[in-house]
């Protein structure tokens, strides 16, 4: 694969370039960057990544956004004494093979501060707050401490005050970690309602009342050289992750249940992969086993991102979907409408990766995949499987574009 590190002797391992005041004043500094920059693209070229028109343009794409989304958390959320909400996945960033049903956010924290989470819930049904040591991408895999909203005592429409700290307070406290350097809320929207959505603030309360210093030169400096790093061990770390799972399974099947290192504890995951004609379907079927929630979702090669969930059923989860008499939900993957219930479009993609998450399971859950010529797929479903018309196609796709323009309003 190309080198896309900077090869500058003065590199520490893991740690960027040494940058001096002068060369962030005179421009070298940023012109540094934008070479890293100009070397990833070269990267994408490489036999590593998808190679056909689709694919490489979204791994362009790609690339544009993780470095929009990256400069945005290095230089504008950079400091853990004045801290503020970075939200790593939308509509336009998607990193890590996202859930469609959450919402991220992040922000950063030390072991020194105490901080006050506080918001609303909103439309939100559930969250999970993480505090972690860093981003898997870059080998940092800790799980500090996790909790749910549900666990705290809210749900949705209810106020939120938290305290996170190393000492207790009063009200809701959840300890700081010595070793945290991230707080992470995951939010959970399950009900697509065209509602308002949740609304969280972070602050620091032992330095209210106060500004940060100045920026200085070695400051941005190290920004930069923080987001150019981030964008570098991003792109082929999850491609190599994608791609080792592949490797774990025959295409068109699914691997077994497992957790995820760097992942919440809560949740379990099987991960499929297809190869499908025009004319064929997946047929997956699966058991709920016990779980609270449970979501199936497609995920691109290569770039990891989610599929166009706000105007495609790329992705379903347990509100959305109907299971069968004998308890199984059966989804059906194509690139047309089969007209049955439980539809999953695949953008007319040949190869895509499909997740079955179980959040807060209680059984040993089972899934299995088979391809199915579209003209034999009633054949292999339950007698009694409704058709569902374009029009009612038409009214689940109206839903879930009215609950994303709410959810990532602002």
């Amino acid at each position: 694969m190309t080198d896309v590190r900077d090869p500058d002797p003065r590199r520490d391992a893991g740690s960027g370039p040494a940058v001096g005041a002068a060369e962030v004043l005179d421009g070298r500094a940023w012109r540094a960057f934008c070479e890293r920059l100009i070397r990833l693209g070269d990267a994408l070229l490489d036999p590593e990544y998808p190679s056909d028109e689709r694919a490489r343009t979204e791994g362009f794409r790609h690339l544009a956004t993780q470095t929009a989304g990256w400069l945005n958390w290095a230089v504008g959320h950079a400091d853990a004494g004045f801290p503020s909400f970075f939200r790593q996945n939308d509509l336009v960033m998607c990193w890590g093979g996202p859930n469609v049903d959450q919402t991220t956010r992040r922000a950063r924290v030390e072991s020194t501060g105490s901080y006050l989470v506080r918001g609303s819930m909103g439309a939100c049904e559930d969250f999970i707050l993480t505090l972690k040591n860093g981003d898997m991408h870059r080998q940092k895999y800790g799980i500090l401490a996790e909790v749910m909203a549900s666990e705290l005592g809210f749900g949705p429409g209810d106020e939120v005050s938290i305290v996170i700290a190393a000492e207790p307070h009063d009200g809701v406290w959840v300890p700081l970690p010595a070793d945290a350097t991230m707080l992470n809320l995951r939010e959970y929207y399950w009900d697509w309602q065209p509602a308002a959505p949740a609304l969280f603030t972070i602050q620091r309360l032992d330095t209210l009342g106060t500004a940060p210093a100045p920026l200085v030169p070695a400051a941005f400096a190290d920004q930069l050289t923080e987001a150019a790093e981030l964008v570098e061990a991003s792109l082929p770390y999850w491609n190599e992750w994608v791609e080792t799972e592949r490797a774990k399974v025959p295409s068109n099947t699914f691997g077994p249940p497992q957790g995820s290192a760097g992942g919440s504890s809560r949740i379990r995951y099987s991960f499929g992969f297809y190869d499908l004609a025009p004319d064929e379907a997946l047929l997956i079927e699966a058991e709920t086993a016990g779980a609270r929630f449970w979501d199936v979702q497609q995920y691109s090669l290569g770039w990891f991102e989610s599929l166009d969930f706000a105007n495609r059923t790329t992705s379903l989860n347990h509100t959305q979907s109907r299971l069968d008499p004998d308890g199984w939900f059966r989804g059906v993957v194509a690139a047309s409408d089969p007209g049955t219930p439980n539809w999953l479009d695949s953008e007319g993609r040949r190869h895509a990766m499909v997740t079955f998450r179980w959040i807060q399971v209680t059984g040993e859950p089972t899934i299995r995949a088979t391809v199915v010529p579209l003209t034999e797929l009633r054949e292999r479903l339950p007698a009694g499987t409704p058709e569902v018309s374009p029009s009612e196609r038409a009214e689940h796709i109206r839903r879930r574009q009215a609950h994303v323009a709410w959810r990532y309003r602002t």
